[in-house]
């Protein structure tokens, strides 16, 4: 009986301590504004303020070979940045096929693929203990390449730094 009673005051004294030694400001609230993806819009070039989804597009990371987006249909796009470097490389690929089931023939490939790479400077932003860093990404350009008959037409960087999430940072005109 002696050891049970010491056993149950030993785990209620270390449940305790467990409690009172976590303070409130170890866990980052998810009100706190974290690192910020880049907001892309894309809008029809003959008449800007219609928005014009590109049909099936596909995004891909160029420099981890990561596929963002898969025949999205959408005119809004939200894409990560690179936090290790001043660049980031992505491909547009506009049409891009279907993967083929199994025993089906690939279609015919009628992409139409654009490279952008959008430079910037990386500014790290101490936000508190528990949440740590947070990037923001200042002087944001993006330069166009296109594989011979862009689908793209201009690209305009309508916010060069990105703070948050909230704002349009480039508009797409195709």
């Amino acid at each position: 009986m002696g050891i049970s009673k010491s056993l149950l005051w030993l785990l209620l004294g270390f449940f305790l301590q467990l409690n009172v030694g976590c303070q409130r400001d170890d866990i980052c609230p998810q009100s706190t504004p974290t690192t910020p993806m880049l907001n892309v819009s894309f809008v029809d070039s003959q008449d800007p303020e219609i928005p014009k989804p590109p049909v099936n597009l596909t995004v891909r990371a160029v420099f981890f070979d990561t596929i963002i987006q898969f025949r999205g249909n959408e005119s809004t796009l939200r894409l990560p940045l690179r936090l290790d470097s001043q660049a980031t490389e992505y491909e547009f690929i506009l049409n891009a096929p279907a993967v083929p089931e199994e025993g089906e023939e690939a279609p015919e490939d009628i992409s139409n693929r654009d490279f952008i790479t959008f430079s910037y400077t990386p500014e790290q932003i101490y936000t508190n203990r528990a949440c740590g860093f947070k990037v923001n990404f200042l002087n944001l350009t993006a330069q166009l390449e296109g594989d011979g008959t862009p689908w793209i037409n201009t690209i305009i960087v309508e916010e060069e730094n990105i703070e948050n999430e909230t704002d349009t940072h480039i508009i797409i005109y195709h």
